[in-house]
C-alpha cells in the first residue's frame, strides 16, 4: 500500500484587503495490485496410462486489481474452478472492482508420460505467483509366466499373472480355443482340461494386457498405509501399500471371513453376516488420520436389501471411526462417521452389482467427497 499526502493552498481575501492563506491537507491511498495462494505446495502427482490423477487443489484471491486473474497449467496438466469436471489448460477469474474472492482451483495430471512444471496465477500490474507441479506416469507390466506342455486330457498348471505394480489387473486373448481354453478372459487362467484333437502337437500363444485399476475418485496413486488384494488363500492378507505402517505388513482374517473367489477384481474378502466383534480383518493400524488429506477407497458387491447393519471398516479407539449399511445409512448407501467428522453417504453404494467406494478428505476446503465408481456423487 501507497500513501500520498498532497498540501493545497487557498488564497483568501479579507475585507480588509489583507491577503492571507489557507493550507488545506487530504490524503490518497492506493493499494497495491495483490495475488494471494494458498494450499501450496502440491504433492507428486501420479498417473497410469490414459487414467488422470486424483485432483488437489490450491486456493487464489486478488485484491486492487485491474483485470482478471488468468491461470495457466503447464503441458500435461489440466485445471478447473469445479472438483471432477470442466478441467482445461487455462481458467479465468474475474475480478469486480479490483477484487477476486477466494476461489479453489482444481489440478490434476493428463500426461501419459511423467513430467513437471508451474502453474502461473497472473493479472496485469500485479506480481505472478507460480504452483510446481510435477507428475510420473506409472506404466503397468506383466511377468512373464513360464510355458507350460501337457498331455491331452490332463489338468493344466493355473496361470497366475504378476506384476510390479500393485494394482495391475491383467485381460488376455488366446489364439487356439482347440486346446481346451477360452478366446479370451480377464485375471488369472484358472487350471483346464488340455484337449488335442489331432495328432500333431496343439500349439496356443496368450497374448497377456496388463492394465491398472483406476477407478475411484480418477486415480493412479499407489497408496501409502493400507492396500489390501484378497487374491490368496488362508488368513494372512500381505499389505501391498508403499508406506505401510510399523505393524501392518500382514493383516489377520479373524473368525470365519475368508478370501478368494474372482467376484470383485481377482479376489475379494467374503463377509459371514456374524458380528464385527468375532469376525473381521486385523491390520494391526491404530488409525491416525490428523490434519493431512487421506482417500479411502474399497470394492464392495453382494450386498441385499436387509435391516442388518453390516460394517465395511471401523475403529472404536478413533473416536468410532466406521463405514457402514443400513440403519441410518439407509439400505443400499454407505455412510462415513465418527473422528469427528461430519456425516456422509455414498447413496448407492452397497448394492448386490458390484461398486468403487472412495472418500476423499481435503484439509485447505475442510470437506469430504464422497465418489461412485469414480463420479463425485457427495460433499460435506
Amino acid at each position: 500500500m501507497n500513501q500520498y499526502i498532497f498540501t493545497k493552498m487557498v488564497k483568501h481575501i479579507k475585507s480588509s484587503s489583507i491577503l492571507t492563506f489557507m493550507i488545506i491537507a487530504f490524503s490518497i491511498q492506493i493499494n497495491a495490485q495483490s495475488i494471494v495462494v494458498t494450499g501450496t505446495p502440491l504433492d507428486t502427482f501420479f498417473t497410469c496410462g490414459s487414467v488422470a490423477s486424483f485432483e488437489q487443489n490450491f486456493s487464489v484471491s486478488g485484491s486492487g486489481l485491474t483485470a482478471d486473474i488468468s491461470i495457466s497449467a503447464p503441458v500435461g496438466f489440466e485445471i478447473s474452478t469445479t472438483t471432477g469436471t470442466g478441467f482445461s489448460t487455462s481458467v479465468t477469474l474475474t475480478q469486480t472492482s479490483g477484487s477476486v474472492p477466494t476461489t479453489a482451483i482444481f489440478v490434476r495430471m493428463s500426461s501419459i508420460v511423467s513430467t513437471a512444471g508451474t502453474i502461473t496465477v497472473a493479472s496485469t500490474g500485479a506480481t505472478t505467483a507460480n504452483v510446481g507441479v510435477e507428475g510420473f506416469n506409472i506404466t503397468p507390466t506383466v511377468n512373464d509366466p513360464l510355458d507350460q506342455i501337457n498331455c491331452v486330457n490332463t489338468s493344466t498348471n493355473p496361470v497366475v499373472f504378476s506384476s510390479v505394480l500393485a494394482g495391475t489387473e491383467f485381460d488376455w486373448v488366446n489364439d487356439n480355443t482347440s486346446i481346451g481354453l477360452a478366446a479370451s478372459g480377464t485375471g488369472n487362467i484358472p487350471s483346464f482340461t488340455a484337449a488335442n484333437a489331432t495328432s500333431a502337437p496343439a500349439v496356443a500363444t496368450v497374448t497377456v494386457t496388463p492394465k491398472f485399476n483406476g477407478s475411484g475418485g480418477g486415480g493412479g496413486v499407489l497408496p501409502e498405509l493400507l492396500y489390501y488384494n484378497f487374491e490368496g488363500s488362508g488368513t494372512s492378507v500381505p499389505n501391498l501399500a508403499s508406506s505401510p505402517p510399523p505393524g501392518t505388513a500382514t493383516a489377520t482374517i479373524q473368525g470365519g471371513i475368508t478370501q478368494g473367489g474372482t467376484a470383485i477384481c481377482n479376489g475379494t474378502l467374503i463377509g459371514t453376516g456374524i458380528s464385527s466383534t468375532t469376525d473381521y480383518l486385523n491390520t494391526g493400524w491404530a488409525p491416525n488420520l490428523s490434519n493431512g488429506s487421506w482417500t479411502i477407497s474399497f470394492k464392495s458387491e453382494n450386498f441385499g436389501s436387509t435391516a442388518a447393519l453390516y460394517y465395511i471398516f471401523g475403529d472404536i479407539g478413533t473416536n468410532s471411526f466406521r463405514c457402514f449399511t443400513n440403519g441410518v445409512a439407509g439400505a443400499n448407501n454407505w455412510i462415513l462417521r465418527g473422528a469427528g467428522l461430519t456425516d456422509i453417504t455414498i447413496p448407492g453404494g452397497a448394492t448386490v452389482a458390484p461398486h468403487t467406494n472412495t472418500f476423499v478428505y481435503d484439509p485447505t476446503l475442510n470437506n469430504v467427497k464422497a465418489y461412485l465408481d469414480g463420479v463425485l456423487i457427495n460433499t460435506v
